[in-house]
């Protein structure tokens, strides 16, 4: 079999997740847009579905996952089993020129693509999962050129010029095994990542000194970094299980494929001088227990007969296990995705625990699980502190039941979380899709992890068609003007898709999704781009809707110069036509009518609260816009600036 590129202009081991029918839709936003402004689909004639999303440099979207159809329009495929498809559209062409290329693997079996990692620019692509195929096309400097079990996880590099592979390689032992995460590390020119998954084989390749050289039973998760710059005997830098005597994750089975994906791998330069995190899922109980170290934050097992969620900090050598907790109630619970913020862990994942047994912080928005099944979002510090590692914990949620699969964090500590909801619950004032749709939609939530109460939850938003269908969101990925790129999977004929779209109708009963949207509620409102800076792009956010007399009001920044000297250009008149007026090399959007300075914190964030007045006239009225200072380093120009906002 070959690998083929075309170009163009829970089932749980206790409990069974809601099962969807899915096709695959990808969606993307304009700067300057309002809510989702493009969305089209992206399937076959049977089952297909998206796993994972990036945006680069340039606004291009690359989307992995799955497709099951005999019939593919965007290139040939196998067709009698799954195949892995990775593709990249532009979202500023219309039609059939969105799609710049779509690559396909297939070696005979099962093949999916599960998690992908892209360099900013776009120009490496790495995609991970799993395969049943003997005859992968596998490259000449493969780490492991032949599949050793039933089983086995994949890592591949694609050229993001035109989809070419350039490098391909099983990985795996002598039982099952999958890799469900990867993370490019900085610096090595995108040779060397960090991979995360699960295995059942006693012969999966770890390296000697390894925190643990040996299987310790049921399902491990590994961890493992490779450098394919390497000959193929060097390559894996090192690996080690991580795991106790029952199961971390669950048993391969490919009848419930999302659960294959439960798990994540990050990676930390900025608070522990480079370490690696890793999440998932364990039911290693005190019998055989789940490596924890002393004063973390939980150091024994809470899930009675189902499972706890786990969070671990390696070295970048993986010899020692620098953290690791158990984090769960009496039910069962699930980490599904990580992100790191100042050190700090950022975690979505999902809770059967029932009342509060699941730990939750002091003014969390919600800390009693309100449905069979809540989201979760918390904060870890892996400090050691015990009790006081734990941040920030909330559930997030309705009456019935609710899942969060992935997240992001942004440079102020916000968080956006995606997953499915069978709903129960409203948006907030101004989302996109105030309702569910039922049975279930996908749904995103902004959280401010700050112990505010309610005040913490800055959006909620649903996204899907009518007609008794299901969306689920599993992959995110954040642009680099602050929209939000969400891909998933959807059954609805009606799930919305606009004029130009790639695919406007729905080929199969499964079909994939990929959303951008921007997450700004009805009363505010985005106006031209952002003029980078040395960081990139600066954006701008808001806490809640801007009402008149909202006395919380605040403005959210991302993306400035670190600890630099910056303004708020506040004005009264509609923004000037783009590009603006520039200024420094920036181009000023606002006609001042007042000017309030302001400094970023480490992370290149800032805050600023703006009460609102009870009198303020409906439509736009105020408009603002952020200024920084740049780095004397900076070679491109004194100063950078975010987009304008109206409220």
């Amino acid at each position: 079999m070959s690998a083929k590129s075309t170009r163009s202009g829970p089932r749980h081991p206790r409990r069974a997740w809601p099962s969807p029918s899915v096709a695959v839709l990808l969606f993307a936003a304009g700067a300057s847009a309002q809510g989702l402004t493009w969305s089209t689909l992206m399937g076959g004639d049977r089952r297909d579905a998206a796993y994972a999303v990036a945006v680069d440099a340039q606004g291009l979207v690359t989307v992995a996952g799955r497709s099951e159809s005999t019939q593919w329009p965007y290139g040939p495929l196998n067709g009698a089993n799954a195949d892995v498809f990775v593709a990249r559209l532009d979202p500023s062409q219309t039609g059939r020129a969105q799609l710049v290329w779509c690559t396909m693997l297939d070696g005979g079996g099962v093949d999916m693509a599960f998690d992908l990692a892209m360099t900013p620019d776009g120009s490496r692509v790495t995609v991970v999962g799993l395969t049943t195929s003997p005859s992968l096309p596998v490259t000449a400097n493969a780490f492991q050129p032949t599949r050793r079990g039933l089983v086995d996880g994949f890592v591949m590099q694609l050229d993001g010029g035109g989809g070419a592979i350039t490098y391909l390689s099983y990985l795996g032992g002598d039982g099952n095994d999958w890799v469900n995460a990867v993370e490019l590390v900085p610096g090595y020119s995108s040779s060397r990542f960090v991979l995360a998954g699960i295995t059942d084989s006693q012969s999966f390749p770890t390296t000697t000194g390894a925190f643990d050289t040996s299987f310790n039973g049921a399902t491990d998760m590994f961890v493992s970094v490779l450098d394919i710059a390497q000959p193929p005997a060097n390559q894996l830098a090192a690996s080690t299980f991580l795991g106790g005597g029952g199961y971390e994750g669950v048993p391969f089975d490919l009848s419930t494929i999302i659960n294959l994906t439960i798990g994540d791998v990050a990676i930390d330069f900025d608070g522990m001088n480079g370490s690696i995190l890793v999440t998932g899922r364990t039911g290693s109980t005190a019998v055989s227990p789940f490596p924890t170290t002393p004063g973390a934050f939980r150091t024994s097992y809470a899930g009675g007969q189902h499972a706890d969620m786990f969070v671990s900090r390696f070295n970048f050598t993986l010899d020692r296990l620098l953290y690791s907790t158990y984090l769960g109630g009496t039910g069962d619970d699930a980490a599904m995705k990580l992100a790191v913020h100042a050190g700090d862990v950022c975690i979505a994942g999902f809770t059967w625990s029932p009342g509060t047994s699941f730990p939750t912080t002091t003014g969390a928005p919600s800390r009693t699980l309100g449905g069979t099944t809540d989201g979760v979002v918390a904060v870890l510090r892996t400090a050691g502190m015990g009790p006081a590692d734990l941040r920030y914990s909330t559930l997030v949620g309705g009456p019935a039941g609710d899942w969060l699969f992935t997240l992001l964090v942004e440079d102020s500590g916000v968080i956006t979380a995606a997953g499915l909801s069978m709903g129960g619950f409203s948006g907030t004032p101004g989302a996109l899709q105030p309702s569910h749709q039922p049975p279930a939609d996908t749904w995103l939530a902004r959280i401010d992890p700050r112990g505010n109460g309610n005040a913490d939850v800055h959006y909620v938003s649903f996204l899907g068609g009518a007609g008794g269908s299901e969306e689920w969101a599993i992959g995110l990925a954040q642009n680099g003007d602050g929209l939000m790129t969400v891909t998933g999977i959807t059954d609805s004929p009606t799930f919305p898709t606009t004029p130009g779209a790639l695919q406007p109708n729905s080929n199969g009963a499964l079909e994939a999704f990929v959303a951008t949207l921007d997450l700004l509620p009805a009363n505010a409102r985005r106006y031209g781009t952002s003029t980078p800076g040395c960081r990139g792009p600066v954006w701008l956010q808001v806490n809640s809707n801007p009402a008149p007399g909202n006395a919380a009001f605040e403005v959210l920044g991302n993306g400035a110069p670190r600890s630099m000297p910056g303004a708020m250009v506040l004005g009264l008149a509609p923004p000037i036509p783009l590009p603006g007026l520039p200024v420094l090399n920036a181009s000023l959007l606002v006609t001042p009518a007042l000017v309030l300075p302001a400094v970023s914190d480490a992370h290149g964030a800032w805050r600023m609260p703006l009460a609102l007045p009870a009198s303020l006239p409906p439509g736009p009225s105020v408009y603002l816009q952020w200024v920084w200072m740049e780095p004397a380093s900076c070679t491109l120009g004194p100063l950078s600036a975010s987009h304008a906002l109206g409220f």
